[in-house]
């Protein structure tokens, strides 16, 4: 079986391959080839996607560490601290209806109170959430690339909440 890589920059998954996940939780927003390959990488994943196509691809891979959840936007209400207590949280979610990114980092941060490593994808694509995320975190490093597809796009991760 091939190794499924993620629409990640290909610095960030360099970065990512070099962190110490293999008992730590990932929440991500958008599922995904990133789906597949945090499974291999981290103790628990948990995914929320609101396409149904990707929610049945991630579900017939019957991976045993990751729970699929359909992404409402009141997903906040369900269980809080899950999402205050995991060690990091990825939005990739399609913001096509509405600035979906930007309405999940306001949630996590002003809500939930998260304050550990968020990451966010496209920020490029996504300035009002990347901009957002900036006045949040007082530390940022910025994985400006390719990702495999080869679009030209920079993922974020944010850490040190302010």
């Amino acid at each position: 079986m091939n190794k499924v890589i993620p629409q990640l920059t290909f610095d960030f998954i360099e970065w990512m391959e070099e962190q110490d996940t293999v008992e730590k939780t990932i929440i991500e927003f958008g599922s995904g080839d990133s789906t597949i390959y945090f499974s291999t990488k981290f103790k628990k994943v948990i995914t929320y996607e609101d396409e149904s196509a990707w929610i049945e691809k991630i579900k017939n891979r019957h991976l045993e560490n990751v729970d699929v959840n359909f992404l409402d936007y009141n997903f906040y209400k369900k269980e809080p601290d899950s999402f205050k207590n995991t060690d990091f949280i990825l939005i990739d979610n399609n913001p096509r209806q509405f600035n979906s990114r930007l309405y999940v980092a306001q949630v996590l941060i002003e809500k939930i109170k998260y304050k550990n490593t968020l990451i966010l994808d496209n920020g490029n694509w996504n300035g009002d959430c990347y901009f957002y995320l900036r006045t949040k975190y007082k530390s940022y490093h910025d994985f400006i690339g390719i990702n495999p597809r080869g679009d030209r796009t920079v993922t974020t991760v944010f850490y040190d909440r302010k």
